[in-house]
C-alpha cells in the first residue's frame, strides 16, 4: 500500500511528532484508503484502522502515556470510514462484506457489530447524528426503503428486494427509532454529495459537487403533517445552501466543537486550515457560479433524461395501443402463383434493403451456448527466449582453487535461454545453454520455480566446463551443481532464502607431457547450506538509477564429501563456512541525478577457507596485453588448504589479486549522471542517449587473513626468494588498504548495458597508472 507515517499536531505549542511509521515506499500505485483515524470524544485516544498482510487491525494511541493498543477487526474484507459516537462506547463504519458496502456499528462494550443495511448499495461515510439516534451518510440508492429490514419484519416478500441504483451519492439519514426507512435529506441524481456531519438539530454540513468544485453546503431538513387516520404521518422537506466558493477541491473537511478542519490543494501540495464553524447559511452571501465542465454535465443529463421520458410515454403509448378488429388481413390474398411472381427489389428497377433490430436479428439466427466447463490442466507457453552474445556464467558460484591461476573468465559466447510459464505463472521453467568459442567450457542450466503458494521453490541443475593452467599444468574442470532453494517473503521488500547444495568437481589433467599423462583424474564433492535475509527497498527510476536502500546479509556452510562410498566414508573431510553482506544505498541529488554507495564484506573460515582476490571489476573484458588480468607478483599462501576462490569486487585502478586473503571488504562510492537527459527539454527516442551516464567514483577496500588487516599472516606482505642454497624472506611491509579513484561511462548498446572506466589505483600513498575497463554488468 506504500508508506504511510501519522503525526501529532499540537495547536497550541504548534508542533508535531510523529507517532507511526509503517510500511515502505514502493514504485507501485499507493493505496490511500488506509490508515483511517478519528479522534475519541475524551481527546485522549486516537483510533487507527490498518491493514497489514490483508487483515484490518484497530489500533488506539494514547496521547498522555504514548503507548499503544492493537486488536485485529475479523469478518470484514475492507473498512472504507468509521466515527466515533458522541459518549465514546460505539463507532459507526462502512465496511465491505463479500463485495457489498454496507453501515455497521461497533459496541466497544461487548465488542459486537450490528449490521444497518444489507444490500448491493454502496453506503459511505457514516457518522452518528442526534446525540446516537440518527446515522448520517451518503449512498447511491434510489430508494428510501431498507429491504433487508422489510424482509425480517416479515412482510410478504420471497426474497430481498434490491434497491435501484444511480450513479451519484445522496445523503440520508438512519433513524434507530424507524428502522424499516430512511430519511433523504438530498435527491440529486447528477451531483454527487459525501461526508456529512451534523452541525446542529436537523442541520448537517457536507461536501458537494453542485458548481463542479468540491465546496461545502449546508442542508436543513424538517417535517410536516401529511396525513392523520389512526397516527399521524409526517412528510420530510429539505433546502440546502452554499458555504464555500473555492476554486479548488476540498478533499477532506471534519467538525470539532466550533472549529472545522479541511484540506485543499495549493500549489500542488495538500494543505490543511482550520477555521471556525458557521452554522448560520446567512454568513455566506457569494455568488456561487458553476464551471464550463458542469454546465456542459447538466446539459448532458438534461438530454437523457428527456430521451428517457421519451422512452417512457413511447412505452405507455404500446401498452395502451389496440387493435382495430375492422382491419383484418385477408390470407387467402398472400396465397403466391408459383408460376408468376415477382421479387419486391425487382419493381422499379429499385434495390430494397431490410433493416432489422440487431439484436432481433441475433436472438432468430442462433442462442449463444455458453462454453463447456472443463478443469484446468498445467500448461505451459513461452515466456522468454534470449540468443545473444554473452559475456558471463549462467550461474555464478565459487570456483575451485587454481593455485595462483587466473581467475576464470570465459570470455566472449553465444547464450541461448528460454523460458516458459504456465497460464497462471504459477510454474516457471528455464533452460539455457551457453556455448563458447572454444569449445572447451561450454554451460548447461535448467531451473523450475514452483510460484504457488507462498513459500516459493527453485530446482535448478547446473554443468560448467572450463580450463585452467598453471605454470607446468592445463587442467579441464567439469563442475555439475544441484540447488534447493526456498523464499519465504516476509513482505514486499523483506524475505528469508535458504539453500541446500549438492557440488561435484572433476579435475581431469590434460596430457600436455608423460607426468601430467599418468595423474590420476581428481574428484571433490561438497554439501552446503545458505542462509540470507534479503531487504529491497529501491525505487528503479530508469536503467542503474535508483533510489532507496537494499541490502543482503548470508551465512553459509560447506561439508566435503568422501568421493566414493567405503569404509573411509565417515572420515573427517574438509568444511568452508561464509558469512558477509552487501549494502547498498541510492539518494537522490537532484531528479535523475544519484550518489550510490555501497559496502560489502565476507569472511571465511573452516579447514578448507575460500580465498578472495582484490581487484578490477566483475565480468572484467581485458582488451589490453600490457595490463595483465591477474596480478602474480602478489603471494598467496597454499598452506591454508583453500577450497574455492571467488573476487573482492569493485577495486578499480588494480588487476586481480592485489590483495588476497580470507576475508575482504570494500567500500564503493558513484555520482551517476545522466547527462543527455538531464539537459534535453525534448523526447529522447535513442536508447543509447537516453541511458548515458558519467560516472565518478572512488573505491576503498583491502584483502586479508586473520581477524585483523594488519596482522602478520598476510602473505602478500612478505616476498620469498629462493637461490640454492640460500632463501630469503623480503617485508615488502604493503597497506593492507587499496584505493582507487576515476571516471567512466554507462550506457546500452545494442541491448547490452556496456560500463567503460578509467582508474587510477592508490597503493602506500601513490598513484598508479591508470587502467582501462570494459565491462557488462549492472549497478556495481
Amino acid at each position: 500500500m506504500g508508506q504511510y507515517k501519522i503525526y501529532l499536531y499540537d495547536t497550541k505549542t504548534q508542533e508535531h511528532k510523529r507517532i507511526l511509521k509503517n510500511e515502505h515506499r514502493l514504485n507501485q500505485i499507493t493505496d490511500y484508503s488506509y490508515p483511517l483515524l478519528s479522534w475519541h470524544p475524551s481527546g485522549d485516544v486516537l483510533a487507527i484502522i490498518l491493514e497489514e498482510h490483508g487483515e484490518i487491525w484497530f489500533m488506539y494511541y494514547f496521547v498522555s502515556t504514548d503507548e499503544y493498543e492493537i486488536n485485529k477487526l475479523i469478518y470484514f474484507d475492507k473498512i472504507i470510514d468509521f466515527s466515533y459516537s458522541k459518549n465514546g462506547q460505539k463507532f459507526v463504519f462502512s465496511a465491505v462484506v463479500k463485495g457489498q458496502t454496507d453501515i455497521f456499528v461497533h459496541n466497544l462494550k461487548d465488542h459486537t457489530n450490528t449490521r444497518i443495511t444489507n444490500d448491493i448499495a454502496d453506503d459511505l461515510y457514516p457518522r452518528f447524528a442526534a446525540d446516537g439516534r440518527q446515522i448520517v451518510f451518503s449512498s447511491n440508492r434510489d430508494s428510501d426503503t431498507l429491504y433487508n429490514k422489510v424482509k425480517k419484519r416479515g412482510e410478504r416478500l420471497k426474497g430481498i428486494k434490491q434497491p435501484k441504483l444511480q450513479k451519484e451519492l445522496d445523503i440520508f439519514v438512519y433513524d434507530y427509532s424507524k428502522p424499516f426507512s430512511l430519511i433523504r435529506i438530498t435527491n440529486t441524481p447528477n451531483i454527487n454529495e459525501k461526508k456529512a456531519f451534523e452541525i446542529s438539530e436537523r442541520k448537517f454540513l457536507y461536501l458537494s459537487d453542485k458548481n463542479g468544485i468540491v465546496n461545502r453546503r449546508i442542508a436543513n431538513f424538517d417535517s410536516t403533517i401529511l396525513a392523520i387516520d389512526t397516527m399521524i404521518h409526517y412528510r420530510y422537506v429539505s433546502s440546502n445552501f452554499p458555504m464555500s466558493n473555492y476554486p479548488r477541491n476540498i478533499k477532506e473537511h471534519d467538525i470539532s466543537n466550533e472549529l472545522y478542519a479541511e484540506i485543499v490543494k495549493i500549489n500542488g501540495s495538500d494543505k490543511i486550515f482550520t477555521r471556525p464553524l458557521l452554522k448560520d447559511e446567512n454568513h455566506f452571501n457569494q455568488n456561487v457560479k458553476n464551471t464550463e465542465q458542469r454546465n456542459l454535465k447538466n446539459e448532458k443529463f438534461e438530454k437523457i433524461k428527456n430521451i428517457e421520458n421519451i422512452k417512457k410515454r413511447a412505452k405507455n403509448q404500446k401498452k395502451n395501443f389496440e387493435i382495430n378488429s375492422d382491419n383484418k388481413i385477408n390470407l387467402d390474398s398472400l396465397i403466391l402463383d408459383i408460376r408468376d411472381y415477382t421479387f419486391e427489389m425487382e419493381k422499379n428497377g429499385k434495390n430494397i434493403s431490410f433493416i432489422f433490430d440487431s439484436l432481433t436479428r441475433l436472438s432468430n439466427i442462433r442462442k449463444y451456448k455458453l462454453p463447456k466447463h472443463q478443469i484446468y490442466e498445467t500448461s505451459f507457453y513461452t515466456n522468454k527466449i534470449v540468443n545473444q552474445i554473452d559475456f558471463s556464467f549462467l550461474n555464478f558460484s565459487y570456483q575451485t582453487f587454481t593455485g595462483g591461476a587466473v581467475y576464470f573468465n570465459p570470455g566472449g559466447n553465444i547464450l541461448l535461454k528460454i523460458g516458459v510459464n504456465d497460464l497462471f505463472e504459477d510454474y516457471r521453467l528455464t533452460g539455457g545453454v551457453r556455448f563458447s568459442g572454444n569449445f572447451d567450457s561450454n554451460e548447461y542450466l535448467i531451473s523450475l520455480e514452483d510460484l504457488k503458494k507462498r513459500i516459493d521453490k527453485n530446482y535448478i541443475f547446473h554443468r560448467q566446463t572450463f580450463l585452467i593452467s598453471n605454470a607446468n599444468t592445463v587442467e579441464k574442470v567439469f563442475t555439475h551443481e544441484l540447488f534447493y532453494i526456498l523464499k519465504y517473503p516476509f513482505d514486499q521488500v523483506k524475505s528469508l532464502r535458504g539453500t541446500l547444495s549438492l557440488r561435484n568437481d572433476k579435475m581431469v589433467r590434460l596430457s600436455t607431457d608423460i607426468l601430467n599423462l599418468n595423474e590420476d583424474d581428481k574428484y571433490k564433492n561438497w554439501s552446503g547450506i545458505k542462509l540470507e535475509y534479503i531487504f529491497d527497498n529501491i525505487i528503479h527510476k530508469s536503467l542503474n538509477i535508483y533510489n532507496g536502500l537494499r541490502f543482503k546479509i548470508f551465512a553459509e556452510a560447506y561439508k566435503e564429501l568422501p568421493s566414493k562410498i567405503n569404509k573411509n566414508f565417515f572420515e573427517k573431510k574438509g568444511n568452508l563456512f561464509v558469512v558477509g553482506g552487501d549494502f547498498r544505498h541510492y539518494q537522490k541529488i537532484h531528479r535523475d541525478i544519484i550518489f550510490a554507495s555501497r559496502f560489502a564484506f565476507s569472511g571465511s573460515f573452516g579447514s578448507s577457507p575460500l580465498i578472495f582476490y582484490l581487484g578490477s571489476v566483475d565480468n572484467w573484458i581485458n582488451l589490453s596485453a600490457a595490463v595483465p588480468t591477474f596480478n602474480n607478483s602478489v603471494e598467496i599462501d597454499y598452506s591454508k588448504n583453500y577450497a574455492y576462490q571467488t573476487l573482492g569486487t569493485n577495486m578499480r585502478g588494480f588487476s586481480q589479486n592485489i590483495r588476497n586473503g580470507s576475508n575482504f571488504a570494500v567500500i564503493n562510492t558513484e555520482f551517476r549522471i545522466p547527462i543527455i537527459r538531464y539537459f534535453a527539454k525534448r523526447p529522447i527516442n535513442s536508447s543509447f542517449l537516453y541511458n548515458l551516464q558519467i560516472i565518478a567514483f572512488g573505491d576503498l577496500g583491502g584483502a586479508w587473513t586473520g581477524l585483523s588487516p594488519w596482522t602478520s599472516e598476510n602473505a602478500y606482505d612478505n616476498q620469498t626468494l629462493i637461490v640454492d642454497p640460500i632463501t630469503v624472506i623480503v617485508d615488502n611491509d604493503r597497506n593492507p588498504i587499496v584505493g582507487g579513484f576515476g571516471f567512466g561511462f554507462r550506457s546500452k548498446l545494442l541491448g547490452y548495458f556496456v560500463r567503460t572506466d578509467w582508474a587510477w589505483g592508490v597503493e602506500n600513498a601513490m598513484i598508479l597508472p591508470h587502467i582501462f575497463y570494459l565491462s557488462l554488468s549492472l549497478d556495481f
